[in-house]
């Protein structure tokens, strides 16, 4: 099997990628109601917790695919001219893995340093 530029695999991962999303986002304001955090450190517990760390991180990786999916459809929808498309492609790809990249040392840093 190879992953095809369009379909049914690209429809299916933004559906649960959504679907994760929209848990973790419920999750996260239920918890901020019924418990909020006071203060910074509190904050800093909560995300250096191993499972909120990990569901935070998954969020966000599920975040930027997301975008990514939808994003290169439609690039390759109403970008007709391939050079230009390819450095679109090219320039959203760097952005989002940068935007990873960061998330992760910004969790990192919260977590262990």
């Amino acid at each position: 099997m190879r992953w095809s530029l369009g379909g049914f695999r690209p429809w299916l991962f933004q559906r649960i990628s959504a679907v994760y999303m929209l848990g973790f986002l419920l999750f996260f304001m239920l918890a901020i109601y019924s418990c909020p955090p006071t203060d910074y450190q509190a904050w800093r517990e909560w995300f250096a917790h191993p499972v909120m760390w990990m569901a935070t991180a998954i969020f966000f990786v599920s975040l930027f695919l997301h975008v990514w999916v939808g994003l290169r459809d439609v690039i390759l929808d109403y970008l007709h001219n391939v050079p230009i498309r390819l450095v679109v492609l090219i320039s959203l790809g760097i952005s989002l893995i940068s935007l990873t990249l960061w998330v992760f040392r910004a969790l990192f840093t919260v977590a262990y340093l």
